[in-house]
């Protein structure tokens, strides 16, 4: 516990850095009781702050003007995805001839 302290110290606005500091135990995981615990364990120092960043956004890194609205046709995209060859649409598998002979 007290090297986990050290590295959260060192790298104190991460929220990420707190979660693996304090799932990390061994190799077993930690359950959300215990995880509190070691928490509030953290919280009680007087020289670290548990502190909610959007540092590591995931969203922050897709990349494109946020501004812009994005036009597609939902009908076009779903033929282009669910259909190879378009005459496969119209033409029947099998029909009552083939099945006889």
């Amino acid at each position: 516990m007290r090297r986990g302290l050290t590295e959260l110290i060192e790298q104190p606005a991460s929220d990420s850095g707190v979660s693996a500091v304090l799932e990390v135990k061994g190799g077993h995981w930690l359950s959300p009781q215990r995880f509190l615990k070691y928490q509030a364990i953290m919280v009680e120092q007087d020289d670290v702050e548990i502190v909610v960043t959007n540092i590591i956004n995931p969203a922050s890194s897709l990349s494109g003007n946020q501004g812009e609205p994005v036009h597609h046709d939902c009908l076009e995209t779903i033929e282009a995805s669910y259909s190879s060859c378009p005459d496969l649409k119209d033409t029947p598998w099998m029909t009552q001839k083939n099945l006889v002979h």
